[in-house]
């Protein structure tokens, strides 16, 4: 609420400003507060909208190499339940690892078995 009485007031202000500004170039005192309180407006709602792109924009960037990372250590699993629903889950080798199915909702426990082969050497 304070935040919105310090704009509101800020905004007279710089409208009262330019309004002195232009005071000795014309008589509507009321048409130059208007309009400079419409373009402060305008032009903060452009701003606003601007940062609001460039935000979702690094967002999505930071989401990108969020599953880099997680592609280095992780696996893609299949939910229990009866949809079957295949997502991929970050796997930390010395920690349990569960995760909440997107669809479901239930949480679910992954098991990590191993297993071992000999690899055979080409004979040349």
């Amino acid at each position: 609420m304070f935040n919105l009485l310090k704009s509101i007031l800020t905004t007279a202000v710089v409208s009262t400003v330019v309004t002195i500004l232009c005071a000795p170039f014309t008589k509507h005192y009321i048409v130059i507060f208007s309009l400079a309180t419409v373009t402060q407006f305008v032009l903060f709602y452009i701003i606003g909208s601007v940062m609001d792109y460039i935000g979702e924009i690094k967002l999505k960037e930071l989401n990108v190499k969020q599953l880099e990372e997680y592609s280095k250590q992780g696996l893609e699993v299949q939910c229990p339940c009866y949809k079957k629903v295949r997502e991929f889950v970050p796997i930390i080798l010395n920690a349990k690892n569960t995760y909440k199915c997107s669809d479901c909702g239930k949480t679910n426990s992954v098991i990590i078995a191993t297993e071992t082969a000999h690899t055979l050497d080409p004979i040349a």
